[in-house]
Parts: C-alpha cells; sequence; structure tokens
C-alpha cells in the first residue's frame, strides 16, 4: 500500500472494541461530514457546524441497528435515539453532540490499529482553543481529488459493515461473501446462519483497502460502481471444484478489485501464474493485500 493514507485507513478506537471494528467506525461516523465540508474548502469547523450532520447521520443508522458502540451504556447515543422518537428538537441534539459526541471520536480519529498515531494528520484538534478542528491540506486533498465521488460511497459500506457486525455479535469474523449472477449487484452477506441479507456493495467496502487502485497495475479508479471495475478471485473460485481444502475463496479474504483488463488478461489463473505474453497491465500478478 501507499503510504499516503486515504479516510478509510484513518484509525479510530471505541473503547473495548477490535482494532478492526475501531478503525472502520472511527471512519464511518465523523468522515462524511468532514469529506462534505472539506469538499467546499472549509478549513475551520466549529464543533457545532460538526454536530448537525454527525448526529444526523447516528440517528439513520440506528434505525437501521440499534447496536452504534461497544460501550453497554452512551448518554449520547440515548440522546439520538431520543430524537428519533420525537422526543429532542434538531437543535436539542446539537447541544448534546457537542457536549458529549466528540469525546471519543476526536482523540482517537489519529490513531492506528496497532494504537500508535499516524503519520498523516487529517485534522487539527483545537477544541480547548477554539471549539472546532481545522481541517488539514490531506483532507482537503482527498475530499476534492480523483477519488471524491467514491469515497463517500466507501465510508457508508464500511460503516453498514461495522454496524452489521455489532448487532451480530461476530466480532471480527464480520461478513462472508456470496454473488449474484449479476456482477452490478454483488453484495456481502451476514452468514445465513445468523441473519440473511446484503449489507454492502463489495466494491465500495473493498476500494479503500486498495487505495482505490486496481490490485495488479495499481491503476486509479475514477468510479467504483461502473462495470470496468471488476471483483477478482486472488485464489481463481475454479479451485473449489478442485477439492480445495483451505477454505471458502468466495469469501471477501480472497477478493480483490481489478481494472477490466488485468481481470480479463488474469481469468483463472492463480497470483503466482506468469502474465500472458504481450500483457502489459497485469505485471506481476501479486495484489495489494489489505493492511
Amino acid at each position: 500500500m501507499p503510504s499516503r493514507l486515504t479516510p478509510s485507513r484513518c484509525a479510530g478506537r471505541d473503547a473495548g472494541a477490535a482494532p478492526a471494528q475501531r478503525q472502520h467506525a472511527q471512519l464511518a461516523r465523523p468522515g462524511q461530514a468532514l469529506l462534505d465540508l472539506g469538499a467546499r474548502q472549509q478549513t475551520f469547523v466549529r464543533l457545532e457546524d460538526l454536530a448537525v450532520p454527525y448526529a444526523a447521520a447516528i440517528c439513520e443508522h440506528l434505525q437501521v441497528e440499534d447496536r452504534q458502540s461497544t460501550s453497554a451504556q452512551s448518554k449520547f447515543l440515548d440522546a439520538c435515539r431520543s430524537r428519533n422518537r420525537g422526543e429532542r428538537d434538531a437543535e436539542q441534539l446539537a447541544e448534546v453532540t457537542v457536549r458529549l459526541g466528540f469525546a471519543n471520536v476526536v482523540d482517537a480519529f489519529h490513531i492506528s490499529r496497532g494504537g500508535e498515531p499516524t503519520q498523516t494528520r487529517f485534522f487539527a484538534d483545537e477544541r480547548a482553543s477554539r471549539q472546532g478542528i481545522t481541517l488539514t491540506d490531506h483532507l482537503l486533498e482527498l475530499a476534492n481529488g480523483l477519488q471524491a465521488t467514491v469515497l463517500p460511497r466507501e465510508v457508508d459500506a464500511r460503516w453498514n459493515l461495522v454496524q452489521m457486525s455489532w448487532g451480530l455479535r461476530l466480532g471480527t469474523l464480520l461478513v462472508s461473501f456470496e454473488m449474484t449472477p449479476d456482477d452490478d449487484a454483488v453484495d456481502l452477506y451476514a452468514p445465513a446462519r445468523l441473519r440473511r441479507g446484503p449489507i454492502t456493495g463489495v466494491r465500495a467496502a473493498l476500494s479503500g483497502y486498495q487505495d482505490g487502485r486496481c490490485a495488479y497495475c495499481h491503476d486509479a479508479f475514477t468510479d467504483i460502481g461502473t462495470k470496468r471495475v471488476a471483483v477478482d478471485h486472488v485464489l481463481p473460485f475454479v479451485l473449489m471444484s478442485r477439492e480445495w481444502q483451505d477454505g471458502d475463496l468466495h469469501q471477501v479474504w480472497n477478493l480483490v478489485l481489478t481494472c477490466y483488463a488485468c481481470n480479463s488478461a488474469k481469468r483463472d489463473r492463480p497470483p503466482a501464474a506468469t502474465a500472458p505474453p504481450g500483457t502489459r497491465r497485469w505485471r506481476d500478478a501479486t495484489p495489494r493485500q489489505p493492511t
């Protein structure tokens, strides 16, 4: 992976959460609001301005999955639930959000999976002096750059994954993967023994792990939703019909996004195979693995 961090690799922590869950949940909650503000070239963001879109997103997701934290209790989440029941208005919820909603989020946003601070900072914490945060050039670049149209979908996809795993008490196992005949309808599913139903489109969920690039030739994608972006089995799925015994190849651990040219060139060959003559895009067929 390139050293530059994207929002999908921003880290964060909720008390008691597994590392992967903490990371994606931390991104999803304030991530969309920060991207929207960055797209407007707004640098200094007051907490009260951030509170409105942040709380609205929490309320929306609470209607889908009531469990939005690993903590047993949260006064902030209780306030959001109260808003959903019509017991608070938007102004009252914004006031609670400023007081309670950002304590763990802002503190942990730049903490990596291993507990170390990230090298790239997307905002400066100025809550003590100015009651707000200042967006850095890194955030503004992402909000206005090549991946600006893709990142919002990725943010929502990751939030959906985390809230489903919390709701099912899956821990870090998260999800298995199934593919429908329609390539445009690829979804991630919760294990059937627990709950059946699509969680999120796999293209958006995988995009951030690969920095928005093809896993093989590393060219940047401009639209993750297009048919020109393929979902590839790193170890070809045909192995499942050949007495493969080392795990379900249809699960998300064995999936990467590729451009159409690389996907067509690789076909049913394993990643150690040599690229066919004349193929320049599918280089060493060694995909970038999620980190």
